[in-house]
């Protein structure tokens, strides 16, 4: 029995996504824009997307060179998320009614907030673009405040989660402002998308970003040498400088996740040492391997070519971890969505809680589990039945659903004995017991718990891979189940994967909100913007 075979069995309460072969989706143009019918079949194994634009022509891209991972991956994709109780626009088409419309049925997950388009930098993979535009975003205290209003009041599911992002936040003028006003406003977990320069210059800065609430830094992050980043950042020496940031970030007392963008050919060769790296590193929690997306016109053997996908990502990290994280240690995001929406079903009178549903195609995740002192790394899937422990609490939330408080309470205490058939003693780090893992898990859980984390002999370790959409792989059904969020001072939302591809808001928002760049000279300065920029070296 193969491992579709498997993940059939399990019978999991799939999305509404049709699962046959061949099959059709709608998609765009990646030239114009305009909605096409693409197929998605397989051939010798690997699976493809084929579309034709009347004026554009046909359009082949490759979504996986292992059907098999491929389909296991979409029978493992756990239902949708709640949707939008009031959503904000009204659904006429998909992706241009975003914002959000009643159409959408992701849930905030995360939220993105760009505190500016000013960078120190001029990367050539930057999704922003943040320097060439012509132009200065940068909203005020009072429009990032708005935003972070309409967040959190989503309902069902309100965001807590925030990552100030940019081009780079830390130049951005309110930027402890932000921060304190975030916390203030009910952000729990407060994340900040950077290069890092400014933490490891300025050791203060980085002291004080933490006391006014940041709790983790997104640190671009593309190798543990300098060759690494010179494809990428087009900086010879940026390797020295992110040791220093590591540093004086987690003696700030912030958790670190490790961001790279992955390319064929260039930064796909460092998974390996990257995932060493985060379990060697205490801070390091989470690592984010994000397949690079191509944006602008390319010739399609050159894009076939470069063409980095998730099932490469699990291939890859299998070969240069030799083999400690396996491929079908990988699972698609929405795995753990049962965890939540059991917490929703034992307290159903509070604010719904934040569950991962994103489609299958839209990324993958695995655990590790990592002593800290001896750095021994074992993947969870390797000592806990997964998919059996997910099947288990999504059938027990069902089960638990209308009860009464008291009921409820007596089956939970019975349901967590109940886990232990799923665990592998055999197989689990020396000295890790279910007593221990379950004290372990209990650590994630609660103010009291996280007081005790430091004092905790394990870490765990967060390996995911979100390939964010092209206009070349673009799937609308994609769009409708996005948990990543950029919101607008105009008082509006928009998914990732509209936001920065396709009809691409970004642009819209920041023309609509920004200032012509000679005017913001006149006003301000030019560092950052028209001078200033670490180009070859830090």
């Amino acid at each position: 029995m193969d491992e579709f075979e498997k993940a059939r069995e399990l019978n999991f309460p799939k999305q509404k996504i049709p699962l046959s072969w061949p099959r059709t989706v709608e998609s765009l143009c990646p030239v114009c824009l305009k909605h096409l019918d693409a197929k998605i079949y397989e051939k010798d194994n690997k699976v493809f997307m084929e579309k034709t634009c009347k004026e554009h022509g046909s359009i082949k891209e490759c979504l996986s060179d292992d059907a098999v991972f491929f389909k296991r991956n979409e029978m493992l994709t756990f239902e949708d998320g709640y949707g939008q109780e009031k959503p904000i626009t009204k659904y006429k088409s998909c992706p241009e009614s975003c914002g959000l419309c009643d159409h959408h049925i992701g849930t905030p997950c995360l939220i993105n907030i760009d505190l500016t388009n000013r960078c120190n930098m001029r990367c050539p993979v930057c999704f922003a673009n943040s320097n060439s535009a012509g132009y200065v975003y940068e909203p005020t205290l009072e429009q990032v405040k708005g935003m972070i209003k309409v967040v959190r009041g989503l309902r069902p599911v309100a965001a807590v989660a925030v990552q100030f992002s940019g081009g780079e936040p830390t130049l951005s003028p309110i930027w402890f402002d932000a921060l304190r006003a975030a916390k203030k406003m009910g952000i729990s977990y407060l994340q900040a998308a950077s290069n890092g320069i400014k933490f490891a210059k300025d050791p203060e800065f980085t002291k004080k970003s933490a006391e006014a609430g940041l709790n983790v830094v997104y640190l671009q992050f593309d190798g543990t040498n300098n060759e690494a980043y010179k494809y990428t950042r087009r900086i010879s020496n940026l390797w020295e400088i992110k040791k220093k940031a590591v540093e004086e970030i987690g003696k700030a007392g912030m958790t670190i996740c490790l961001v790279t963008t992955v390319v064929r050919g260039e930064t796909d060769k460092n998974i390996g040492d990257i995932i060493q790296f985060a379990i060697d590193t205490d801070c390091v929690t989470s690592i984010s391997l994000q397949p690079v997306s191509f944006t602008g016109r390319m010739d399609p053997k050159e894009r076939l070519a470069k063409r980095f996908t998730l099932t490469d990502l699990a291939t890859e990290a299998e070969k240069q971890t030799k083999g400690l994280i396996k491929k079908y240690d990988w699972f698609p995001m929405s795995i753990a969505s049962p965890f939540s929406r059991l917490l929703d079903v034992l307290n159903p009178e509070k604010t719904k809680h934040m569950i991962t549903t994103p489609h299958a195609h839209c990324g993958l995740g695995t655990y590790l589990c990592v002593n800290k002192k001896t750095k021994e790394a074992v993947p969870i899937s390797k000592f806990l039945n997964v998919e059996g422990v997910m099947k288990y609490i999504d059938d027990l939330s069902r089960k638990l659903k209308g009860k009464s408080k008291l009921v409820r309470g007596i089956n939970v205490v019975k349901a967590f004995l109940g886990l232990k058939k799923y665990f592998r003693k055999d197989k689990a780090p020396k000295g890790m017991g279910f007593g221990e893992f379950v004290k372990f898990m209990r650590s994630f859980t609660g103010a009291k718990e996280k007081e005790k984390f430091g004092k905790n002999p394990w870490k765990m370790v967060f390996v995911a891979s979100m390939h964010f959409l092209d206009n070349y792989n673009y799937e609308i059904d994609r769009v409708r189940r996005c948990g990543i969020y950029f919101p607008s001072p105009e008082g509006r939302l928009y998914s990732f994967c509209t936001y920065n591809v396709g009809p691409y808001y970004r642009a819209y928002v920041e023309k609509k909100f920004s200032i012509p760049l000679k005017e913001w000279i006149k006003k301000r300065t030019k560092e950052g913007v028209t001078k200033g920029f670490y180009e070859g070296k830090v």
